[in-house]
C-alpha cells in the first residue's frame, strides 16, 4: 500500500469505508472466538474504528495501529479521550485507559510489539492490501503473533482453506501459514486497495460476501456457536450505544438473575401498552436457549392479550445509580446515569389452566429460588386450599427469541474508571452493586476492588 495514497484519503475525507457504527457481526460472534477474559486485541489497519471502543468495553484492552495521524486524532477527539503520547521505534504510541493507539507502519512492528496479544481483530485490513503486499502482510505482523494467539477465521473476508485450524493462530500455532494458504483461496475480483474498502464493508453491512466473523462448516470461529434457538443479534426493543452492548450470554443471564423482578409488556386490543411486574425464573437447556418462567393473578387481563398476542417484551433492570460529572479532571463533561438492563423478546407459551400439577412445579421452582423454608409449609396446606390457589394464576412460560444486554458504565471514559468506582464502592446498595459490575468488567485494577 501507497502510504501518500493512503495519508492523502484521509486529509481528502475520503473515508467512505469507515462504518459509523460497531460491525454487527462483532458483538454476535466474539465470545465464540475464545480470546480470554482481559486479553490484549490487537486490530491492525485501525483507522478509527469503533470496533475497538467496543472490544475496550468488553474488557479486553486494545493495541491498534494506523498509518495515519490525522485517524489517530480523530478517535480520540470524536469519543473525547485525551491520551497521553510517547515516541518509540514503532511509531507515536497513544494511550488513553485501555486503548493503545500506535500510528505508524504496521509493517514495522515485530514479535516484542505484539508480545502480549492474546487475540487480533482484523476487519478488511488484509484485503484492503494490494496483493503483492498481502504475503508480506502475513509474513509480518501475522507471523510475529504470540503462540495461541486468537482470532476468528475469515475474519478479512478471506475464505476458509479447507484445512485451516478454527481460528488464527500466532507464532507456533500455524497462523501465517494458515493465512497464506487461504490467499490462494482468494476469489477472483477482491478488493485491490485501500480505495475498495467501503464495497467491502457495504457488502458485509447489506448481508453480502464473506463476513468477517461468519462461522463455516469447515474452519470459522472455535468455540461454542450462538444457540439456533436463541437469536442474539440487536433487536429493536432498545437503544444501545454500541460501546456499552454487551454479547456475553453470562454476563445477561447474571443480571436476570440477581434482578428477576421484571416488567412484561404487552399491547391491548387498541393497541396500547399493558404492563406488569413479575418475578421471573430462568431456564437455560443444553443448547444455550432461554425460557423464563412466570406467573400472574388470573384477575389481570394481560393473559388473556399473551394469549391472543403470543409476542411480548420483557425488561429486566438491573442496579443503576447518579453519576457526577466531577469524577472527571476535565470540567466540560456533563452528568449521567450508570445501569445494567436485559430486553428479552419472547412468545408466550400458557400452561393449562387445569393442569394443576404443572402450575404448582412452577411455583416450587420460584420457592426454591426465593424462599426455600416456605417449601414445607406450603406442602403442609389443605389439598383444597392449594387448589383454589393455583386456579387464581395463570402461569406461563416465555421462550425468549432474541435478547439484548446494555451494560452502561462508561466504559469509554477510562480516565475517570478509578473515581467513579470508589464513588460508588463508598455509596448505596445500588451503587455498590454498579462498583461490583466495574469489577467483573475489568474497568478497575485488581488494587482498587472493594475491600482492598
Amino acid at each position: 500500500m501507497d502510504h501518500d495514497f493512503w495519508l492523502q484519503r484521509w486529509q481528502q475525507g475520503q473515508t467512505g469505508f469507515h462504518q459509523s457504527r460497531v460491525l454487527p457481526l462483532l458483538p454476535k460472534h466474539w465470545p465464540a472466538v475464545g480470546v480470554p477474559a482481559g486479553g490484549r486485541v490487537f486490530v491492525p489497519l485501525a483507522g478509527k474504528s469503533l470496533d475497538m471502543l467496543w472490544l475496550a468495553g468488553q474488557g479486553h484492552p486494545v493495541l491498534g495501529v494506523e498509518l495515519s495521524p490525522l485517524a489517530v486524532q480523530q478517535f480520540f477527539a470524536e469519543h473525547g479521550l485525551t491520551p497521553t503520547v510517547r515516541s518509540s521505534r514503532y511509531g507515536t504510541h497513544h494511550v488513553a485507559g485501555a486503548i493503545e493507539l500506535i500510528c505508524g507502519d504496521v509493517f514495522g512492528l515485530d514479535a516484542a510489539a505484539l508480545a502480549d496479544c492474546a487475540g487480533v481483530y482484523d476487519r478488511a485490513a488484509l484485503i484492503a492490501l494490494p496483493p503483492e503486499l498481502r504475503a508480506r502482510y502475513v509474513a509480518g505482523p501475522y507471523a510475529h503473533l504470540p503462540a495461541g494467539c486468537r482470532g476468528p477465521a475469515g475474519h478479512a473476508g478471506i475464505p476458509a482453506a479447507r484445512d485451516a485450524g478454527p481460528a488464527v493462530r500466532g507464532r507456533g500455532g500455524g497462523g501465517a501459514p494458515a493465512l497464506r494458504r487461504r490467499l490462494e483461496h482468494r476469489p477472483a475480483g477482491a478488493a485491490r486497495h485501500p480505495g475498495a474498502r467501503a464495497q467491502v464493508c457495504r457488502r458485509r453491512r447489506d448481508g453480502l460476501g464473506h463476513g468477517p466473523v461468519r462461522h463455516r462448516a469447515q474452519g470459522g470461529v472455535s468455540g461454542a456457536l450462538p444457540s439456533p434457538h436463541l437469536d442474539r443479534r440487536p433487536a429493536s426493543a432498545m437503544y444501545l450505544n454500541p460501546t456499552h452492548s454487551s454479547s456475553d450470554a453470562a454476563v445477561a443471564a447474571q443480571i436476570v438473575r440477581e434482578q428477576p423482578l421484571a416488567s412484561l409488556i404487552t399491547t391491548d386490543d387498541a393497541g396500547l401498552p399493558q404492563v406488569s411486574h413479575l418475578p421471573m425464573r430462568l431456564s437455560v437447556d443444553g443448547q444455550g436457549g432461554w425460557t423464563l418462567l412466570a406467573h400472574m393473578a388470573r384477575a389481570n387481563p394481560q393473559w388473556q392479550q399473551l394469549q391472543a398476542r403470543p409476542q411480548a417484551l420483557v425488561s429486566f433492570l438491573g442496579p443503576n445509580a447518579y453519576m457526577s460529572p466531577d469524577v472527571y479532571q476535565d470540567k466540560a463533561r456533563v452528568p449521567t446515569w450508570s445501569y445494567v438492563a436485559v430486553h428479552c423478546r419472547v412468545r408466550a407459551r400458557p400452561i393449562d389452566a387445569q393442569d394443576l400439577a404443572a402450575k404448582d412445579a412452577l411455583l416450587k421452582t420460584l420457592i426454591g429460588d426465593h424462599d426455600p423454608a416456605y417449601a414445607a409449609q406450603w406442602r403442609s396446606l389443605d389439598a383444597a386450599f392449594q387448589q383454589r390457589m393455583l386456579a387464581a394464576i395463570v402461569a406461563f412460560e416465555l421462550k425468549v427469541e432474541s435478547w439484548q444486554c446494555a451494560v452502561k458504565l462508561n466504559q469509554h471514559r477510562p480516565e475517570a474508571h478509578a473515581a467513579m468506582h470508589a464513588r460508588y464502592a463508598a455509596g448505596t446498595e445500588g451503587e455498590r452493586a454498579l462498583a461490583r459490575w466495574m469489577e467483573r468488567l475489568a474497568l478497575v485494577p485488581v488494587s482498587i476492588k472493594q475491600g482492598d
